[in-house]
């Protein structure tokens, strides 16, 4: 039987080479071979594009935008390049003679761009297990929902708990306050924002997916949020009616003002970057003015907002209940 102090050239497979290579190392006995440790260790987590130091080596995920193109010159050396969108940025990716990979890569080819789903609720419970509901039945899964429950006074913990959901306390009252919390928490490279009283298409998310990797391939301003539509759960035509005059009202209240489409608080994603640089810029005390609307204004002069009128959602019509709703989201927008 070999004891620890034997030397490595009695292990089977290690030759005087070998040996050699090892004895640089430091490495004689068996034992220097057991207790030898790595000086450092990888760490392949993919990392904020915008938080990267120079120099530092990062793994990042991002989306195809570009033909790969393989450039050959020499003998055995070759050169393939391609462009990707990584958050609200285009880098180019090159690869150093491995010509093979040019196969593996599709023209916006999604490589894991993850969408995280961010509901505020205050004693919506009920509301909210049909939203949840709505969201386990997607045909491409959301990576993380997190429901930040509002001082609710009902059962908000618990339907958010049932479902699967991350669900955190903000006892804070206030949409904007409940937002932010919620936004800081989440992890993905998309923060969808929703009400508590909505339901979704099965296709949802993959249609949000779809539309960031559309927004990724877009010339002009860089598109920093993607807003829909919202559909009244009324019967007839009262619900198509009264959703466009209520929207309408919004969107042309505060659209002149803007230079950009205005996001909708009931359904409207972000990257989670941009909203770590806007962030401070967000006054928190101005409980008046909702979450969408500060965003909204949050749109630097190089940047924009996408109308997808066909991302629609059903939502419950209790803002349509009394005069007053509709005085409050003009003079919001005012």
């Amino acid at each position: 039987m070999r004891s620890l102090t034997d030397s490595v050239a009695n292990l089977k497979g290690v030759g005087p080479k070998r040996v050699a290579d090892l004895a640089t190392l430091g490495i004689d006995t068996i034992e220097d071979l057991l207790t030898y440790y790595p000086t450092r260790y990888n760490d392949f987590t993919p990392t904020d594009i915008e938080s990267a130091k120079d120099k530092q080596k990062i793994t990042l995920q991002g989306v195809v935008v570009s033909e790969p193109l393989l450039v050959r010159y020499g003998y055995r050396r070759n050169r393939l390049t391609f462009r990707m969108q990584v958050g609200n940025e285009v880098v180019i990716a090159t690869f150093f003679n491995q010509p093979y990979i040019k196969k593996q890569i599709e023209l916006n080819q999604q490589m894991k761009k993850s969408i995280s789903v961010v509901i505020p609720c205050k004693n919506d419970g009920a509301l909210l297990a049909e939203a949840l509901e709505s969201l386990a039945e997607q045909t491409v899964k959301a990576d993380e929902i997190i429901v930040v429950n509002n001082a609710s006074a009902d059962d908000t913990k618990t339907i958010g708990e049932k479902f699967g959901a991350q669900v955190v306390n903000e006892d804070r009252i206030g949409v904007l306050r409940a937002t932010a919390t919620g936004f800081d928490l989440a992890k993905s490279d998309i923060i969808l924002r929703l009400d508590a009283d909505v339901v979704l298409k099965p296709d949802f998310i993959e249609r949000v997916h779809q539309i960031w990797t559309n927004a990724a391939e877009s010339s002009g301003k860089k598109v920093v949020g993607v807003t829909g539509s919202a559909r009244f759960m009324l019967p007839g035509r009262k619900a198509d009616l009264y959703s466009r005059l209520y929207l309408g009202a919004y969107r042309a209240a505060v659209r002149s003002t803007l230079g950009h489409q205005p996001l909708f608080g009931t359904n409207f994603s972000i990257p989670r970057c941009w909203w770590e640089q806007v962030r401070e810029s967000i006054d928190f005390n101005n409980s008046l003015v909702h979450d969408d609307m500060h965003l909204s204004f949050a749109v630097r002069p190089d940047e924009t907002v996408w109308l997808q009128k066909d991302l629609t959602l059903d939502t419950d019509p209790r803002p349509l209940h009394g005069i007053r709703q509709f005085i409050n989201r003009f003079r919001r927008g005012f």
